[in-house]
């Protein structure tokens, strides 16, 4: 037990060293960095970044072809596009992620495009609906089987920013019924400050949030680690990690491993991946159900997200 619990906390961290490839600031001067549009002989748009330049000829690193080389007497124009891929937007079979607002269902610090509309699902159950309103604030809402149980804001102080910083808030609230008809209402809000450094396609998202309500059960902060990953011209890799933090995990260690991958198409992504709770018991719980030991089961995880208009 103790080296699944070694493996999984392995887990936990590695995205940390994973997604830090690729996202750190580039130095705009230097043209090995930088995205080209080259336009030959015959109407044809080459793309990507030059790894070679001769007196005669191009070598270029391009997205979806590979390594290609021509001759310079073939080129009718040069035109630097930028050193970001969402300078290139999508083309030649290539997609980028339009969802980089969020993860798998918890959000970066990255906000929503304004005036856009955004939807995603979860085992079929679990809807968002989320709107940017400008290009630092936007609202959402969840629901279950399309009943609303769940709304939500997020603010990015700094969108323009390499290293972004946002504030998450939502408001959930559920209704039972016991058998003798009595209903019960509950309700909580959750408070979340986050921060994603890289760029849109390949980034890393630290957080930590923490329950407002009186129930003790929500007494704790969640620690969110995450990221994405631009791995290929229709898929990104992305990872989404939390860890319960509070009273109960002197005894207790709670949390969840998500990596997925996303399926990037023009409007909208598939998400197919891994859900992994897991739980250590570390001591005695008085319970007779929780034994020192570690817990841990992988269920399959798949998302819808589409953008809307």
């Amino acid at each position: 037990m103790k080296q699944l619990l070694l493996l999984l906390i392995i887990g936990f961290v590695s995205s940390l060293s994973v997604f830090a490839q690729d996202t750190q600031p580039v130095d705009r001067s230097d043209s090995s960095r930088i995205f080209y549009a080259f336009t030959l002989r015959g109407g044809r748009i080459i793309t990507g970044k030059i790894l070679e330049k001769t007196d005669s000829t191009y070598r270029v690193q391009t997205r979806q072809s590979g390594k290609l080389t021509f001759a310079k007497d073939q080129v009718i124009s040069v035109r630097a596009l930028g050193n970001r891929e969402e300078d290139l937007g999508d083309g030649d079979g290539y997609f980028l992620n339009k969802f980089t607002h969020k993860l798998l269902f918890t959000p970066t610090a990255i906000p929503l495009e304004r005036g856009k509309a955004y939807f995603s699902n979860t085992y079929l159950a679990f809807s968002n609906f989320s709107y940017g309103i400008s290009d630092h604030w936007s609202v959402g809402v969840n629901t279950i089987w399309y009943s609303p149980y769940n709304v939500n804001t997020k603010v990015t102080f700094n969108p323009k920013a390499y290293v972004k910083i946002a504030l998450y808030g939502q408001y959930f609230w559920l209704s039972t019924t016991d058998n003798n008809g009595v209903a019960t209402s509950f309700g909580a809000g959750y408070i979340q400050a986050m921060l994603t450094s890289g760029e849109p396609q390949n980034n890393i998202t630290l957080g930590i949030g923490r329950f407002l309500a009186r129930n003790s059960i929500l007494d704790g902060s969640i620690l969110t680690i995450g990221g994405v990953k631009k791995i290929g011209p229709k898929v990104s890799f992305v990872m989404q990690n939390h860890l319960l933090m509070g009273r109960y995990t002197s005894q207790l260690r709670i949390g969840m491993l998500m990596p997925a991958f996303r399926l990037d198409r023009a409007t909208h992504s598939f998400d197919l991946g891994a859900f992994i709770p897991f739980v250590n018991v570390a001591g005695n719980t008085g319970s007779h159900l929780l034994k020192p030991g570690t817990y841990a089961i992988a269920l399959p995880y798949a998302g819808l997200n589409v953008k809307i208009n």
